[in-house]
């Protein structure tokens, strides 16, 4: 059998009589990002949480790097913060100062290296800015060491050229070749980063293949071939 570092065994998650998640077995390889890919409501985010341990599974085993997530394991992951996670902070360096609390590997010079060539200022207050707010988190996830890494729906408040130039410079700080996976409705600058996608729709896993293999068999790009599926319900 194949040996995936995060992998993925008839994993469900309900909440009460309500199914979420249906039968999710998938296996994902370290040093590859992954586009995670469905409508709103898809169940995304759910299996997003399920792999950073911040939920359990219903159903299911989880493994990470051939072992279940456990205390010690979250260490090695980290979650991109949401925009109401970053509201609840008054200034950018008291998310500092609480990152440093709680990682060791947290780098106060990676964050404020990365929001300089952001063109933020490091002193500013937590606004009342989507889009801010959703670089400063990008900022502090750039600034650990981490094996795995998960990004649900960043920067969808900017265009395709910009989500593709931050994401790069955040992605260059990471120095362990991660495994990375970017939950996303709309492709748009996140193609060009992509090993592989997996398409979520209703709760199931749809497909899961390399960029370079839907390119091969279909010749089209991920994005083209994702609004196609979507688009003439082949999914």
């Amino acid at each position: 059998m194949e040996d995936y570092f995060l992998k993925l065994i008839s994993a469900e998650k309900s909440y009460g009589e309500t199914k979420i998640l249906k039968d999710i077995s998938i296996g994902l390889h370290k040093g590859r990002t992954v586009g995670l890919l469905g409508e709103k409501g898809a169940g995304k985010t759910t299996l997003c949480k399920l792999i950073c341990g911040i939920e359990r599974q219903t159903e299911g085993k989880i493994l990470f790097d051939g072992k279940k997530i456990k205390k010690d394991t979250k260490k090695r992951l980290r979650f991109l913060l949401s925009e109401d996670d970053i509201s609840k902070f008054k200034t950018i360096s008291e998310i500092f100062d609480f990152y440093e609390t709680f990682y060791p590997d947290f780098s106060r010079k990676k964050a404020i290296d990365l929001m300089r060539t952001f063109g933020m200022d490091t002193e500013q207050k937590i606004a009342n800015n989507k889009g801010i707010n959703q670089l400063t988190a990008l900022c502090v996830l750039g600034s650990g060491s981490a094996d795995l890494y998960v990004l649900d729906e960043p920067l969808n408040y900017y265009d395709g050229s910009e989500r593709e130039f931050y994401l790069k410079e955040v992605f260059r700080t990471f120095e362990t070749h991660p495994l990375i996976i970017i939950s996303t409705e709309i492709l748009r600058g996140i193609e060009p980063l992509l090993d592989d996608v997996v398409f979520m729709h209703e709760g199931r896993v749809k497909l899961c293949k390399s960029v370079e293999e839907i390119r091969i068999r279909t010749g089209k790009g991920a994005e083209d071939f994702y609004k196609e599926a979507y688009g003439f319900g082949n999914l």
